[in-house]
């Protein structure tokens, strides 16, 4: 694979625990600035919504500009924002920080998974995007997991000194390593919303909603739940993420293999059966130790398998009419719409019944997104 491909999923590396590094810090930033954990809980909704605006926007203020250009931009305003994010003194300095961060990487992950598929043979696609989304799935074992343990001795700040830091040097590297992307370019939002009449892509973004929103759901509330119901010590809530973000990492490049072998639509449907059923195990295991760590594992393994997985199958139906960037910065921002739905409906359903239930709903939506799967052809 293109060394370009290794410097994107370190950058994917810095994003994602960015993104997912704040579920175990919000506590510590709630005591330090006084503010309610439902309002610091705007943190992640928030970054959601702006990777959402981040992912369909760049096409409004990056047309005419080459992707290339507009990726290191992007990379440029992600680091910015994480030094920022460092240094900030208030609540409300530091949510408008998160929000410049969530565009940026909404921009990234867009353009990134489009480059990462049009370098390498169409054979090797799948495999390509998934190496790009090994960021983000590493950034759950490690990334993540440090940050939870560094927020509980008062250094949440830290991780994200070092996340712009490592995103500055990804800058420059990427100046080196990557190509101009001449098949590639961005499209006017105008043409952007014509992919929506595209049926395939629409059932796409619907699993992609249904299927990794709805695991999001359950996960945002992940490290309560296994305090609460689980009766989890801090070390073994660290673990636990760590499990689950081994098993995402493994998850991810088995599908890389997995829809370049045996096609995506395949796959998918082998995916979301397998992740229904762990998720409804963790419903049921949740304060059983040993066994909990074996079903986090499978749940993180087939979670993370959706993202290279829905994201490639977006930009290959997209590419058939040369609108791939934008194919792809339309599933990010499905992505995301999943993510921000699961933050506030995890929240509603968490006070109208317990911890447990996000578990349930994500155990049905994500159940309810077979049938979507299967009508794509």
């Amino acid at each position: 694979m293109p060394i370009v491909l290794y410097v994107l999923a370190l950058l994917t590396f810095c994003t994602g625990t960015a993104e997912f590094g704040i579920v175990g810090i919000i506590p510590s930033v709630s005591a330090e600035f006084g503010v309610p954990l439902p309002v610091s809980g705007l943190l992640i909704t928030a970054y959601a919504l702006a990777m959402i605006a981040g992912a369909i926007g760049v096409n409004l203020i990056a047309t005419g500009h080459s992707p290339r250009r507009a990726i290191l931009a992007a990379t440029a305003l992600f680091a910015v924002a994480n030094l920022g994010i460092s240094i900030v003194p208030n609540f409300a300095t530091l949510l408008g920080l998160r929000t410049l961060s969530g565009l940026s990487q909404g921009a990234i992950y867009g353009l990134s998974t489009a480059a990462a598929s049009s370098i390498v043979a169409s054979h090797l696609s799948t495999r390509a995007v998934a190496l790009v989304y090994v960021g983000p799935t590493l950034a759950m074992i490690a990334g993540v997991p440090l940050s939870s343990v560094l927020a509980t001795m008062d250094n949440w700040r830290g991780p994200f000194l070092v996340i712009g830091i490592a995103a500055l040097g990804c800058a420059l590297a990427l100046v080196r390593t990557l190509p101009e992307l001449g098949s590639l370019r961005i499209l006017h939002l105008s043409a952007m919303a014509g992919l929506l009449r595209e049926a395939r892509l629409r059932l796409i973004y619907g699993m992609t909603i249904l299927g990794f929103g709805g695991s999001m759901v359950a996960y945002a509330f992940l490290p309560a739940t296994l305090e609460e119901v689980g009766g989890a010590s801090a070390a073994r809530l660290g673990l636990s993420l760590s499990v689950f973000g081994i098993g995402a990492f493994a998850g991810n490049l088995l599908a890389g293999w997995a829809g370049d072998r045996f096609g995506i639509r395949a796959t998918m449907l082998a995916v979301l059966a397998v992740l229904g059923v762990s998720l409804a195990g963790m419903l049921m295991i949740a304060a059983q130790g040993p066994l909990a760590f074996a079903v986090l594992f499978v749940w993180g393994a087939m979670a993370f398998s959706l993202p290279p997985l829905l994201q490639n199958a977006a930009i290959g139906i997209a590419r058939e009419s040369g609108s791939e960037t934008a194919g792809a910065g339309l599933n990010i921002a499905a992505f995301n719409v999943g993510i921000g739905t699961a933050g506030l409906a995890g929240g509603l359903l968490v006070a109208v019944g317990d911890l447990t239930t996000p578990l349930l709903a994500a155990t049905i939506a994500v159940l309810a997104a077979i049938p979507v799967a299967t009508r794509l052809r």
